[in-house]
């Protein structure tokens, strides 16, 4: 199985979330995932492989870089129903003055 997904939001400064569920305003988030999960055929102790990687970055409304995150995983999942996991993930958040 394989997936890509790609999203870009933009909120202008006439924006009013008045719900209250948004903590930015005037932001542009730009996201990306993709996702590859092959099943082994010759090896039966593996169920199923899955590679992810994710990016996420947002910036003001002037282009300066607010916060971005990256995320990758691989996973075995063992015939047993057991798991095997690496991931990692790096995040850096820009701090107003």
């Amino acid at each position: 199985m394989t997936g890509l997904q790609v999203e870009h939001m933009f909120l202008g400064d006439h924006f009013n979330p008045e719900i209250g569920f948004l903590r930015r305003t005037a932001f542009r988030r730009s996201y990306g995932q993709a996702r590859f999960s092959p099943r082994p055929a010759r090896w039966k102790a593996v169920r199923k492989f899955y590679y992810e990687g994710s990016y996420d970055y947002f910036e003001d409304r002037l282009g300066r870089p607010e916060s971005r995150e990256a995320q990758a995983a691989s996973r075995a999942e063992l015939s047993n129903g057991d798991q095997w996991a690496v991931e990692y993930s790096k995040a850096s958040e820009g701090l107003a003055a």
